[in-house]
């Protein structure tokens, strides 16, 4: 994956100063030489971003006076809607994907307000969601749902979509999946609580008994993190023990097919195994079957395992897996309505981030801690 140029990193830098309000219309910027210091590079540099700025009209050069931002920046926004909406997210072909179903809703708010849905797959590549900014703004699209790149660089990368959006003159409301820090203002969210879904999973085990409960974790978005904080928060609200060996996060991308899988084998040839494993979704989950199964481990009889996520398949495996249902469907819908309102009532616009309660699903791949098992672990 390919840097962005140290240009655009300033110019999208700027552009995070004047939308986040750092840097209001008439303000004057900091001088060549306090940009220079302030981003590490040269006057050449600093030139030609503040210059593209210019040609965009963000900015005014004022002749022995410096640069200043323009009112054009904070052009008001027309209050009659578009009519198409933008929606940009992975591809959907898959059945490990719930994005489909946050794509009916977007499709059923956006008919109720007569927008058409224009879909843009970014196939989790930086370079193709740059693409898709520019085709979108240069077809005059002004709306986006955008669900951000789920990569290793997750906070930087998505990050840069997001002020490259907010140059493109392009509003932009974030589904699913989060993005902390240094984003535009207009960048507000719609997602599901995984923080508290992930806790009452952990409660339904301890409930049952278990006390030595695992995780298979990975640490690809804001979505991953906040699920992980929730099973570390409630381990410590019921005072168990937080052991490294116990805890496997993954800081690489893996195919569904692979998700888990190394981890699952780590966690069972530990000399004293978990009797219970939370997974990040139902695709690490499903994994840890074939796993256990490979080392002639029962479930739940040996050890009881949770997913994530509520996919088709979860209620087919063997024995069924609980998991958590997302109201996914519902972020879509919220989705829209939150960016029609920000884009009509400017006036009236700040950041909102909306969680939407999830629902546990309690099946049989959990079970009652044995006898035999809990005197083990005392």
């Amino acid at each position: 994956m390919g840097r962005i140029s140290k240009k655009e990193q300033v110019m999208n830098a700027i552009g995070g100063w004047i939308s986040s309000g750092r840097y209001k219309a008439g303000m004057q910027l900091p001088t060549e030489q306090e940009l220079m210091r302030e981003f590490g590079v040269s006057r050449i540099v600093i030139r030609e971003a503040v210059g593209t700025l210019a040609s965009e009209k963000l900015l005014a050069r004022r002749q022995g006076a410096g640069t200043f931002v323009t009112a054009e920046a904070f052009r008001p926004v027309p209050r009659s809607l578009p009519q198409q909406l933008a929606v940009m997210m992975p591809p959907l072909e898959r059945e490990s994907c719930t994005y489909h179903l946050i794509l009916d809703g977007i499709e059923a708010e956006a008919g109720e307000h007569g927008l058409t849905v224009v879909f843009f797959n970014h196939q989790n590549r930086v370079e193709q969601a740059r693409l898709g900014i520019t085709r979108l703004a240069a077809q005059g699209l002004r709306l986006l749902v955008y669900t951000p790149l789920e990569i290793a660089d997750y906070e930087w990368s998505n990050r840069e979509i997001l002020h490259q959006a907010a140059r493109a003159g392009l509003h932009v409301v974030l589904a699913d999946k989060l993005i902390r820090g240094g984003g535009p203002a207009s960048a507000s969210f719609v997602g599901s609580n995984g923080y508290d879904g992930i806790r009452a999973l952990v409660g339904h085990l301890v409930e049952l008994g278990h006390r030595r409960i695992g995780c298979i974790m990975n640490d690809l978005s804001a979505t991953a993190r906040t699920r992980f904080a929730g099973f570390v928060e409630a381990i410590r609200e019921f005072r168990l023990p937080l052991k490294r060996e116990l805890c496997q996060v993954d800081t690489v991308r893996r195919s569904p097919d692979e998700e888990g899988l190394a981890a699952a084998e780590q966690l069972l040839t530990l000399p004293e195994p978990p009797t219970a494993v939370v997974c990040v979704h139902d695709w690490a989950a499903r994994n840890f079957y074939r796993v256990a199964a490979k080392l002639g481990v029962r479930i739940p009889e040996d050890v009881s395992v949770t997913g994530f996520d509520d996919l088709q398949f979860a209620g087919e495996l063997t024995p069924p897996l609980t998991t958590v249902n997302q109201p996914l469907r519902e972020v879509g819908i919220q989705a829209v309505r939150l960016l029609i309102a920000e884009f009509t009532s400017p006036e009236e616009r700040m950041m909102k981030h909306l969680y939407l309660n999830t629902t546990p699903v309690y099946r049989s791949s959990t079970a009652r801690l044995s006898n035999r098992k809990e005197s083990l672990i005392k």
